[in-house]
């Protein structure tokens, strides 16, 4: 609930699961294994939302929806020769759009020698849209489930014992994803055109997102331990109704996070997390002359900033006979890195200048704790 200084209440919602769930395991011969299970799951969804508009109130949502998921899965593993192969189906029911569908897949392991490891995988997965979709002020009724074919292949090896690496490269096609349209200001032509409010949601965009991921990760008792990764990859849709074309909202081109610790003794260690990415899209249409932003005509181009962020953590334990205390100091964003955030801006309806685009996030905090075990 989010109530204004005046006292109306601008949004209120509320939602309530139940979910049960039977899960199996059957051994039928030394090479195979079958798993299966059941599921359903009851959902009871409400939300109100509400805006100043021209000096009053203006319900801009407004729901009220009960709905069943009931679905039921089986899956095999068996071995062929030094393979192991592990196929599946899952079928499940939405009773809010009333759809039925089965989502197979299929993943495999081969050991190759000299300690290579080859995986595949690969599987259709499928998304219902949500009660405010369906059944909101903008929602709609005949809406389709959303549809991914994700494949992935992966070779893994060993630099020696405790040091182990992996690549991975993946593909997801993406089929009639839901979006808003219209729902951005943006400019057509050379004209200003505010984001709609009466638009609905449809089954609009189809795309796919690819990459490539590498990890390395060392593994000992004391000393150092940790991993480094790196992934790059690519997000693109298509927009079915407006013919646009636009990098996804998460597309991020880089990727690097890194984790380390170093057991000092058996009560002290110290350990440091980086995290670093070229970023995402600022969703919407704009893009960056000048070192200003601007309204534009295409959407996804500008980019936030690229994000870092370095964390540092000492801990230091004092055992008791009957309990244990550990103190912990550590450092949040070390480096007092600027990260960015997209917030709604300001647009001059003349110029077409967005202020207020960016904001930053997380400041240097530097923190201190102690835990208490008994």
């Amino acid at each position: 609930r989010n109530t204004s200084r005046d006292g109306p209440v601008l949004d209120d919602g509320a939602t309530r699961d139940l979910l049960y769930r039977t899960d199996w395991s059957v051994s039928v011969a030394s090479p195979l294994t079958v798993d299966f299970g059941t599921e359903a799951r009851w959902t009871d969804a409400a939300a109100s939302q509400q805006r100043s508009s021209g000096g009053r109130l203006v319900a801009r949502e407004r729901f009220d929806a009960r709905s069943t998921r009931v679905g039921a899965f089986v899956s095999g593993r068996i071995r062929v020769g030094r393979a192991t192969v592990a196929p599946g189906v899952r079928v499940d029911h939405w009773s809010l759009i009333e759809s039925t569908a089965a989502s197979p897949w299929l993943q495999t392991t081969l050991p190759m020698g000299k300690g290579l490891m080859l995986s595949a995988g690969s599987g259709v997965y499928r998304q219902s849209p949500d009660s405010a979709s369906v059944r909101g002020l903008r929602g709609t009724l005949n809406l389709e489930l959303s549809n991914a074919v994700h494949t992935d292949v992966g070779v893994e090896g060993h630099v020696r014992a405790n040091v182990r690496w992996r690549v991975t490269a993946y593909d997801r096609e993406d089929r009639g994803l839901l979006r808003l349209p219209g729902s951005e200001p943006r400019l057509v032509g050379n004209v200003f055109v505010n984001g709609s409010t009466t638009t609905r949601w449809t089954n609009a965009l189809d795309g796919h997102a690819r990459g490539v991921e590498w990890l390395l990760e060392r593994h000992v008792e004391r000393g150092l331990s940790g991993w480094v990764s790196y992934a790059f990859g690519h997000t693109r849709y298509d927009d079915r109704v407006t013919r646009e074309r636009f990098w996804g909202d998460y597309d991020q081109r880089h990727t690097l996070n890194a984790f380390g610790t170093f057991r000092v003794s058996d009560r002290t260690s110290l350990s440091a997390q980086f995290r670093a990415g070229s970023n995402t899209p600022a969703v919407g249409y704009f893009t960056e002359r000048a070192e200003q932003n601007f309204l534009t005509d295409v959407r996804n181009t500008l980019r936030i900033p690229p994000y870092s962020r370095l964390d540092i953590r000492a801990n230091r334990v004092f055992p008791r006979r009957h309990s244990r205390l550990t103190l912990h100091v550590e450092l949040l964003n070390a480096l007092a890195h600027d990260n960015l955030r997209v917030l709604p801006p300001s647009i001059n309806r003349r110029t077409f200048e967005a202020t207020g685009l960016f904001e930053s996030v997380l400041p240097f905090v530097p923190s201190a704790g102690l835990l208490i075990e008994f």
